[in-house]
């Protein structure tokens, strides 16, 4: 049988505007909820809204992004509550996310996804067990990168 995980937390700070992402995994939405309320108490999260939910991303009253994951949240469940978070981050410093120039939420988003994800991942590897040799290819190796130099 395999024991509960107990929830962790990360931090990420998005260097260009110095503001705070906060990350919460719990072995469920519910417990990821409960750590969440746990650091943060005036948060307005309730283990009823988030239980049916892949991931939340709501704000702290500091205006801080907070994301819920459970273990196991897909990539693309782990980049949807990345955006929020993102657009979050923007807005608090002041700037509107704009369709026809996507690229400060673009570079925010790719940072935080950045961040995350292999903080995510590196639970379940421990979890799995040891991998095993790749089969070999037969397909002919990729071409060398090219080479370039600043003079």
């Amino acid at each position: 049988m395999a024991t509960k995980k107990s929830p962790r937390y990360k931090l990420v700070t998005v260097p260009l505007y110095d503001k705070p992402v906060h990350v919460v995994e719990g072995s469920t939405m519910a417990d990821a909820a409960t750590e969440a309320r746990r650091r943060w108490p005036d948060l307005e999260v309730s283990t009823k809204d988030v239980e049916q939910a892949y991931g939340f991303c709501t704000t702290s009253a500091t205006h801080d992004p907070v994301i819920l994951l459970p273990v196991g949240a897909s990539p693309g469940c782990v980049a949807h509550e990345c955006l929020h978070a993102a657009n979050f981050v923007l807005q608090n410093v002041g700037i509107k996310a704009n369709t026809d120039n996507d690229e400060q939420v673009s570079y925010v988003l790719q940072f935080i996804v950045d961040a995350v994800a292999p903080w995510l991942t590196s639970r379940r590897r421990t979890a799995q067990a040891a991998p095993t040799a790749p089969a070999k290819s037969t397909a002919a190796p990729a071409p060398a990168p090219a080479v370039t130099r600043d003079e």
